[in-house]
């Protein structure tokens, strides 16, 4: 493998900018869970749950605009760019990027919204409805982006491919 190519090489990188992500998330998650399993105000409820999905995507697609990184892919050295490699993301490819998760997440939103208004269920047997929403969909999903990252010698994701962006390492030039 040249110097050239193994600046591609991110693929365990990129799954632990993910897990050190999730980690940025952690101090928000017990009082998270604490205001969706006792908020009784229906209409509260879906300003909290709209607000927890907005953070999320607010935090990955500023991130990747902003410094083409969230803090787990600074941790783990490597960088989103655009695909010529001359620039960083724009607005639209950081968006473009997470528009899958976007859509999902919106989905689910919606669903959950109407079965809250809808159904007769405890809020939290429809929270656990709404956490599975989009579950076999996104295993499908992170699947085939795997599959997709170990069949092109750039190791792009099919998010790259769709917004036009490579991750490389910045620890190699």
């Amino acid at each position: 493998m040249t110097i050239e190519n193994s600046k591609y090489e991110t693929g365990l990188r990129r799954f632990g900018a993910a897990f050190i992500d999730i980690l940025v998330f952690v101090p928000i998650a017990y009082p998270n869970y604490y205001i969706q399993t006792n908020l009784d105000n229906k209409i509260g409820l879906v300003f909290w749950l709209t607000f927890m999905t907005a953070l999320r995507f607010f935090y990955s697609v500023f991130m990747h605009y902003k410094y083409g990184q969230t803090f787990g892919k600074m941790v783990a050295k490597v960088k989103v760019v655009n695909y010529d490699e001359t620039r960083n993301i724009t607005i639209r490819q950081a968006l473009l990027r997470d528009s899958f998760d976007i859509i999902m997440e919106t989905l689910g939103l919606f669903y959950f919204i109407i079965a809250l208004f809808r159904a007769e269920l405890p809020t939290t047997e429809l929270l656990d409805n709404f956490d599975d929403f989009g579950g076999t969909v996104g295993v499908i999903w992170v699947l085939l982006e795997l599959v997709s990252m170990q069949t092109n010698d750039e190791r792009r994701a099919i998010h790259d491919f769709i917004a036009g962006s490579v991750v490389v390492r910045t620890d190699i030039k």
